[in-house]
């Protein structure tokens, strides 16, 4: 086993354990509407642990179905796919293997300007998964979308920015810098 491989296996089970434990977790930063880590932690974990990333990813959103109370607020079970969340959980999953597949051919996780567009544009299909399925669940959401958009943007920007600048200090100080022989 290569020493990178070994390195995105161990990066997609801390990345498992940080959404499991942060992803509960809601930030009402804003004063509005609460912002969580999820979206930032699925996007980095694709982009520096590879398929290993979204073996994460899967299993966390599994978890989560199976009842371990690893969703936002606490929440968990079956009832989530089926409610206004279930878009977003779906879409963690695709975004995650989306990026992989992506990032096979185009390797931006160093560079960071094309990182931050990446982790905008993963961002931005994220809501549109998620609106689509809240659009289809939940009567009125057409009403609120719009709205919505505007007050999770500061965050998105600004978990942009973070996974960004985590996403190059791993893949430049841990994937290939510690990989040279």
């Amino acid at each position: 086993m290569r020493n990178t491989t070994l390195k995105q296996i161990l990066m997609g089970i801390g990345g498992l354990v940080l959404l499991c434990t942060t992803g509960p977790l809601s930030f009402d930063i804003f004063g509005v509407i609460p912002v969580t880590l999820q979206s930032l932690w699925v996007i980095l974990l694709a982009s520096v642990s590879g398929w290993f990333g979204v073996i994460a990813v899967g299993a966390y959103v599994f978890m989560g179905l199976a009842g371990l109370p690893v969703f936002s607020n606490y929440g968990s079970g079956w009832i989530k796919i089926h409610g206004p969340s279930g878009g977003f959980l779906v879409g963690f999953i695709l975004i995650a293997i989306g990026l992989v597949l992506y990032l096979k051919q185009n390797p931006v996780q160093s560079q960071p300007v094309r990182c931050f567009f990446l982790f905008v544009v993963a961002h931005i299909i994220l809501l549109i998964l998620g609106f689509s399925w809240m659009l289809v669940v939940l009567e009125g959401a057409s009403s609120i979308i719009g709205s919505l958009l505007l007050l999770l943007s500061p965050g998105l920007i600004l978990k942009s920015i973070v996974g960004t600048a985590l996403s190059k200090i791993i893949y430049d100080r841990v994937l290939i810098e510690g990989s040279e022989p």
